[in-house]
């Protein structure tokens, strides 16, 4: 199993008795390197252009899931309002 440096977070909450609901989807960063300036990072250093260019294909991936996951999501809370 691969460790995702992303991940999604979805909020739901009831807002009324007519089940009215308040949702909202964002990406959280899960794993991380933080250098002596605070600054945080989601690669790791790359020598090369190939190993950066690795590191993107990567993330993008990771993004590319966590869109699907938050498309099932919002789609369970619209078959809620249907209801």
């Amino acid at each position: 199993m691969k460790t995702r440096r992303l991940v999604l977070q979805f909020d739901c909450d009831q807002a009324n008795t007519q089940s009215k609901f308040e949702a909202g989807a964002r990406v959280a960063i899960k794993l991380c390197t933080t250098d002596a300036r605070g600054i945080k990072y989601i690669s790791p250093t790359c020598a090369t252009f190939k190993e950066f260019h690795f590191q993107v294909e990567k993330l993008k991936s990771e993004l590319d899931s966590t869109v699907e996951e938050a498309y099932k999501k919002f789609t369970e809370l619209d078959d809620l309002f249907k209801k």
